[in-house]
């Protein structure tokens, strides 16, 4: 079973964009200082992206067929 794939986040972000017209949509960072991109193309493809704080990039999930969905509207006080 192979490992995922690494380089550097602009590496990373280059052949996505080069190779599969992929973008970043959204991004969040983890408890443990790693920043978490999805990358998502016109077609519906997408890679998930994990940054160590090092720079380090690693794809984590690829795929095709991605669909956004709705938020779900904020708790009000008197739901919490």
């Amino acid at each position: 079973m192979a490992g995922p794939v690494c380089s550097s986040r602009e590496a990373v972000a280059q052949r996505l964009a080069q190779g599969y017209g992929e973008a970043p949509v959204a991004a969040g960072v983890a408890a443990d200082g790693a920043l978490i991109e999805l990358y998502l193309s016109a077609t519906g493809s997408f890679t998930l992206v994990v940054t160590r704080p090092g720079g380090l990039a690693c794809l984590m999930a690829v795929g095709e067929g991605w669909e956004p969905v709705s938020r779900p509207a904020p708790a009000t006080e008197k739901e919490t």
